[in-house]
């Protein structure tokens, strides 16, 4: 084996796992997909807020308050197996570990020598050639929201603001613990701008997303990545996020998008006004570049190739 990538470790694989690579020898790199190895729950969200108080106070608050998955034994052989291989130096034995962004890696260079961390970030494939000319569309009449539904993604900060734009319409797709309360929010006040068309995939989410003004993420935690980013981008379509976490990473104000701050309906409405002011034709070329220079299957390739030969080189 040439070098051995590892993704997530918890809970049903340990960092054992790399003991066993390296006494074979074996160059190790590992994927940062959340935020668990400063945090057990790996999100820094606690009933509603950004919570940091792990990496700054230590990891006995995350057991006090049962952080993962609400189970104080659960979160316990968590944080006890984060302190084990801090204290063992098992995560600086490893020869690189690849962030999904700037920001990420700047939360975990206080734990890892910061020269053996990588940013690559995900992708998705080029739209096949000729469909993304459809994607101009200056006709679309409305924003979308997509993913996961959840308190934390922001849903209850939308439904607001498109309340006060009762001139503007929203499409909400896909599935979560808060689309019950959120149809009955819909319902009882008769938000007949906000349309919930529940899980869509493949072309007909494709089809949402090509032909929206914009595609809003509208999240109140530190989001990993944000892959509806590069599926808007991939269609060359605009997005308007929250100033919060990676997203602001992935987003050149004004050309590719808008940032909004994170906790402010009105600075979202504003922001919205704003994208409406705009025609999409405005954004292609930027995204369009964007899109092939950082989030393309072609540049992820070289990106994690280079990734590879250098952590190799480390041995």
């Amino acid at each position: 084996i040439d070098v051995m990538h590892v993704h997530n470790t918890f809970n049903l694989i340990s960092p054992s796992v790399y003991y066993a690579a390296l006494a074979c020898k074996t160059p190790i790199v590992q994927t940062i997909h959340n935020f668990r190895l400063l945090c057990p729950a790996g999100t820094f969200y606690r009933n509603g807020n950004i919570c940091e108080e792990c990496s700054e106070k230590g990891l006995k608050n995350a057991v006090y308050h049962n952080c993962y998955r609400g189970s104080k034994p659960q979160t316990f052989a968590i944080s006890l197996t984060l302190k084990l291989h801090r204290i063992l130096g098992t995560y600086k034995k490893i020869e690189g570990y690849i962030c999904l962004s700037d920001f990420m890696k700047k939360k975990i260079a206080g734990l890892i020598n910061k020269d053996k961390i990588f940013i690559k970030p995900n992708f998705v494939p080029q739209m096949p050639s000729g469909i993304e000319e459809t994607t101009i569309s200056d006709e679309a009449d409305y924003y979308l929201y997509i993913g996961r539904l959840e308190e934390n993604k922001g849903l209850p900060l939308l439904l607001e603001t498109f309340e006060r734009l009762s001139e503007e319409k929203l499409i909400v797709i896909g599935d979560g613990s808060y689309k019950e309360e959120m149809i009955r929010e819909i319902k009882d006040k008769d938000l007949t701008n906000i349309s919930y068309l529940g899980f869509k995939s493949g072309a007909d989410k494709t089809a949402l997303i090509r032909n929206a003004k914009a595609v809003i993420v509208p999240s109140q935690w530190y989001e990993p990545f944000g892959m509806v980013v590069v599926e808007a981008y991939q269609s060359l379509t605009p997005v308007i996020v929250s100033n919060i976490g990676t997203l602001p990473d992935l987003v050149k104000e004004g050309r590719t998008g808008m940032i909004f701050k994170s906790d402010s309906s009105d600075d979202l409405s504003a922001t919205i006004k704003k994208m409406s002011g705009c025609k999409k034709e405005d954004f292609k070329i930027n995204i369009k570049d964007l899109f092939k220079n950082k989030y393309s299957e072609e540049i992820n390739y070289y990106m994690l190739s280079d990734i590879y030969q250098r952590a190799c080189s480390y041995k």
